[in-house]
């Protein structure tokens, strides 16, 4: 069910979401078969090899922390085929890391032969109540999760019509699988007044239950494709850039081209 003042008005169930349980012929889950071992069998029958995968992060403290992971199907028109979820209330950092090194990169690495790659949320490299981010910790630990938060380009509204650009062009996908992410994108809306209407003017989506999938969606568009965003300032900044940055280690004067970029992202990347 959708509500009036919908972000992503362009979202069609019939048209985005696909049944790969069905394509790949999962079927029910066996008897005695864990919730786990259904989610490695339904990942090992539709991660195809070759493709890069990417995972979303949006942190949250007092919030939900949501993680999405997505199959870059066609890098030239950013197609993502979104093919699992992960949401959480009031987990720290270790529990999403040992998730996703126990649940998804082990598979990734597996069958697409390529490092899942991850883009998040700018405000995890805040500091915490321990003096440590997010984006830190999940650092830390080994396996290193890398989270890309940069550049900082565009404004929200200017990223929300980017992914809605790609449902209108049909260049975006979701798994069936992904019950929430579904939800998500039939609910997140604009503010709307007493009787269920939009408020004129330019406004940002609310923060709710359904914000935090959205968010992620958005963060790994956002650092990903940030030089496809019109009027993008063009420099290319490499991981080792990022890393530096986020310590607090801004380089001066123009930025160096590098071999680096959405384009080349999909090559392994050795941080483990």
């Amino acid at each position: 069910r959708s509500r009036r003042g919908r972000v992503y008005e362009a979202f069609d169930g019939t048209v985005h979401v696909v049944d790969h349980t069905a394509i790949a012929g999962l079927g029910e889950r066996h008897d005695k078969e864990t919730l786990e071992q259904y989610r490695l069998r339904y990942l090992e029958a539709i991660i195809k090899p070759g493709l890069p995968c990417v995972c979303g992060w949006d942190f949250g403290v007092q919030d939900p922390t949501s993680i999405l992971l997505g199959q870059v199907t066609d890098e030239d028109s950013m197609t993502i085929r979104w093919i699992d979820e992960f949401e959480h209330n009031g987990k720290s950092w270790d529990f999403y890391h040992g998730f996703v090194n126990h649940a998804w990169a082990p598979v990734v690495r597996r069958i697409s032969g390529l490092d899942l790659m991850h883009y998040g949320d700018p405000a995890g490299n805040q500091r915490d109540s321990d003096l440590m981010s997010w984006v830190k910790n999940l650092r830390s630990r080994p396996p290193a999760i890398v989270v890309i938060h940069a550049p900082d380009k565009g404004s929200v509204l200017e990223w929300v019509d980017f992914v809605h650009d790609l449902m209108r062009k049909r260049h975006f996908e979701v798994s069936s699988y992904c019950a929430h992410l579904i939800d998500t994108l039939g609910q997140y809306h604009y503010p709307t007044d007493a009787e269920g209407n939009s408020i004129p003017g330019k406004q940002l989506p609310v923060h709710d239950e359904w914000s935090h999938a959205a968010k992620a969606l958005e963060y790994a568009y956002k650092f990903r494709y940030w030089m496809r965003l019109p009027d993008a300032d063009r420099r290319v900044i490499g991981n080792a850039m990022i890393l530096g940055m986020e310590e607090g280690n801004t380089p001066a004067g123009p930025m160096p081209p590098q071999d680096s970029g959405p384009s080349n992202m999909s090559r392994k990347l050795n941080y483990f």
